[in-house]
């Protein structure tokens, strides 16, 4: 079967039936919803052994998971044996025969399993819950990434009608989120990747062509992905189905801290629970205290350069990995620094100050612009490019 889009028209029909699937009886329900979610999966599958490592990756850790129940053993083992998985599948020696939809967002879903669960605060596990929470038809694709215990609480809550004028803001909202993806995300794609052709073969020195290129891949990166989540989101409103939100105006962000807390807020948070505080926990634990504000810098490096791998693993995104982590451990030191330096008083000033923080959105927006160039372009051609403009090369 072809690849599963937003715009696929089996995806479309999911989403206008989901008011209806959400508001039968909680039994039939969580039955209908599995049917579903498994049978889209089960389509977008085209082979054999694509099913066999899907289903390993699934039950091994719900068989694990019944373990804890039975006898106390640690939850660690299980994840290094699902992030193994995970690399090989989608990272290293993955079999080209091998595509599997929404892995890495089913990695973060059973890692909040098992985490939780260790932590005793997911008393059971249901088979029909955890493949529903896994495969959730909503955010299978690209997320957002929703915990488990919030997914029980919205799956299974009474189910209360909209309003018309709800509804049409839901409907609003959803429309919007096509326009992004298909209209002005497309437009821009296009628009960068006729302007990067130009730069590279025919016109090296055209600042108009370097203008369009530099500013419309990345917002094309943004109505792409933020399209996506209004209209699932939206639509999942409708059905009754809270779905996190992911976005908050992150261009507008005054340092790399904040976008990271207005940008795939989902990831943001995962990463932040369960890499950046217990990595800094860890290294406190085994270190003198009072190098407190290094390991926190190490911890935030380290966090980012993972997040920006996780997008992949070729020199692209370890790129932007280093740039993301040198950057947040840049803007964590300057902020300690501005603190200690100015004082509490002169701090809040500097904050405060209007042109300040323009200056700040505007070094801020062109640092992510700059970075996310790198997860659409051969990294080759983007850095003889560059070589080019400066009159290196």
């Amino acid at each position: 079967m072809d690849d599963i889009t937003i715009s696929s028209p089996i995806f479309l029909i999911l989403l206008l039936s989901g008011p209806m699937l959400m508001r039968t009886t909680e039994a039939v329900r969580r039955y209908l919803f599995l049917i579903i979610n498994i049978g889209l999966y089960a389509a977008y599958l085209n082979k054999a052994e694509e099913a066999a490592w899907i289903l390993i990756f699934v039950l091994l850790p719900f068989i694990y998971i019944k373990l804890i129940h039975k006898r106390s053993i640690p939850v660690w083992p299980m994840i290094v044996i699902i992030l193994s998985i995970f690399c090989y599948l989608d990272y290293f020696g993955k079999p080209s025969t091998i595509k599997l939809l929404g892995l890495s967002y089913m990695l973060f879903r059973q890692i909040d399993i098992l985490i939780q669960i260790n932590s005793n605060l997911i008393p059971k596990i249901d088979i029909i819950d955890y493949l529903n929470y896994l495969f959730s038809f909503w955010t299978i694709m690209a997320g957002p990434i929703q915990r488990y215990n919030e997914y029980l609480e919205s799956f299974y809550s009474k189910k209360i009608t909209s309003s018309n004028e709800e509804i049409l803001q839901y409907l609003h909202r959803a429309a919007n989120g096509m326009i992004k993806l298909l209209l002005i995300g497309a437009f821009l794609k296009n628009a960068s990747d006729e302007a990067f052709q130009y730069l590279c073969i025919v016109d090296n020195h055209s600042a108009k062509n370097l203008i369009v290129f530099f500013y419309c891949f990345p917002l094309y990166a943004y109505f792409n992905f933020s399209g996506y989540c209004d209209v699932v989101i939206a639509m999942a409103k409708i059905a009754g189905f809270d779905i996190p939100e992911n976005f908050d105006k992150p261009y507008l962000a005054r340092n790399l801290i904040e976008f990271w807390n207005r940008w795939h807020i989902t990831l943001s948070l995962w990463i932040r629970d369960y890499v950046f505080q217990p990595l800094v926990k860890f290294l406190i634990k085994r270190n003198n205290s009072k190098h407190v504000s290094t390991i926190q810098y190490l911890s935030i490096f380290i966090t980012f350069f993972i997040v920006g791998i996780w997008h992949g693993t070729t020199f692209n995104y370890v790129i932007f990995a280093l740039l993301q982590g040198f950057g947040m451990a840049a803007t964590m030191f300057y902020r300690d620094f501005l603190r200690k330096f100015l004082g509490k008083l002169r701090y809040t000033d500097y904050v405060n100050n209007r042109k300040i923080a323009f200056v700040e959105r505007i070094v801020c927006l062109h640092f992510m612009f700059y970075s996310v160039l790198y997860f659409g372009y051969d990294l080759n051609e983007l850095l003889s490019l560059q070589l080019k403009l400066v009159n290196l090369n």
